[in-house]
């Protein structure tokens, strides 16, 4: 018998058995859907994470104080700064970052807040995009006067309009409230997380904290820009040795430059990693829907005795018989696999469009989808298939 009259006899069972084919299939479809969901949708995120990380950190090295080591004595502060961006070559921009949690409020609301404390370098260092008004300037900075920027999530959230450049707000800094003067609304990197519980990011002048503080403010983290990605592992190596040197400090690790671009390929790493784990959970649901094939493979068997007897009496081979069997398993996972794809594939780009993110969808993963989903019918095609091939012609054509 020909691979195309076994294709034949394959969907004419099939059809015979519509509602238990469906629900052999059952298990295969949601195992290949969730894995397409999971990685489409995961690599999506990823690459837009990672896109707004590398935007930011390009040319981006991060000094920072580590947190063993006696560090709280030696932070750093913004005569440190100064003194580095006098003996430095290749900075294009630097600024401290001193982040506090707490809320913003106005108009009867209010929201989750990371406050941080920087200069008006801000802008150019994290690249955000400012929807309304501007950064506040220099002289505001060095005044330490209370303007602030404040993401368009939060200006929704307290206003319903993003255009609020004048308005005022209260942070809650320390369990003290201060009003400061909104000069610019910027667009939150990552709103898809959901905008009502992904927390605001409001930024104010060092300087204002300092006075609020009413103490000289020291930083655990200092932002630098460097004129060009070629220069970043000079500029990193030359700005922890300096300050090292300057706080007396070179034997005691205390002080980290980090390149933001190897922070990426770890987080990429990282991201990569947690996917694959989540995908190799979905698959488990693959190997349930193999148990399901075999068992009404198995009954199919069972049910068919005596068309194998006759086939067998008439001169057919075990082998024929095999691979008849063994096909209309392959053609259930196939189809079922196929079924998965599709709705992983409308699923993935329903929830991507709720989210405001695009799924990634490549040819590796759509292969594997195939590929893993005609082993799982061979595998578990293969034991029916042989107990078929077996089966004794008398015993097959005796009546029970």
């Amino acid at each position: 018998m020909n691979i195309k009259e076994n294709i034949k006899m394959a969907i004419k069972s099939m059809m015979n058995k519509k509602v238990r084919t469906f629900l052999t299939m059952f298990g295969i479809i949601i195992g290949i859907m969730s894995v397409i969901i999971i990685l489409s949708i995961g690599k999506g995120a990823q690459k837009q994470i990672l896109g707004e990380v590398e935007k930011m950190g390009a040319s981006t090295v991060v000094l920072e104080v580590n947190s063993e080591n006696g560090f709280q004595n030696n932070l750093l502060d913004l005569k440190d700064i100064e003194y580095i961006k006098d003996n430095v070559k290749h900075i294009s921009n630097i600024t401290p970052l001193v982040q506090i949690f707490g809320k913003t409020f106005a108009n009867k609301k209010s929201k989750d807040t990371l406050i941080n404390g920087t200069s008006n370098s801000i802008t150019d260092i994290m690249h955000l995009e400012m929807l309304h008004g501007n950064i506040f300037s220099f002289e505001e900075y060095s005044s330490g006067k209370k303007s602030a920027i404040i993401d368009h999530t939060t200006a929704l959230t307290i206003f319903g309009s993003t255009d609020v450049v004048g308005q005022k707000v209260a942070l809650s800094i320390n369990n003290e409230n201060i009003n400061v003067n909104i000069v610019g609304v910027y667009k939150h990197n990552f709103e898809t997380i959901g905008d009502d519980r992904t927390p605001g990011i409001v930024y104010i002048p060092a300087t204002t904290i300092q006075m609020i503080l009413d103490k000289p403010i020291s930083f655990k983290e200092i932002y630098i820009e460097v004129d060009s990605k070629d220069n970043i592992d000079i500029v990193g190596n030359s700005v922890e040795n300096l300050i090292s040197i300057r706080k007396n400090t070179v034997s005691r690790d205390i002080y980290n430059a980090k390149n933001m671009i190897d922070q990426v390929d770890q987080l990429n790493n990282i991201l990569g990693l947690f996917q694959l784990f989540l995908a190799s959970v979905a698959s488990i649901s693959l190997l349930v829907g193999g148990v399901g094939v075999m068992n009404i493979m198995l009954v199919s068997v069972a049910e068919r005795k005596r068309e194998i007897g006759i086939k067998k009496s008439l001169g057919a081979k075990p082998s024929t018989i095999l691979f008849q069997f063994l096909t209309e398993a392959l053609i259930i996972s196939f189809i079922a696999g196929f079924i998965g794809i599709l709705f992983g594939v409308f699923i993935s780009l329903g929830m991507g469009y709720i989210a405001g993110m695009s799924p990634v969808f490549d040819f590796n993963t759509i292969s594997f989808c195939v590929i893993f989903s005609l082993l799982v019918g061979i595998f578990f095609g293969i034991y029916p298939a042989k107990k078929a091939a077996k089966l004794n012609p008398i015993d097959a054509l005796r009546i029970d």
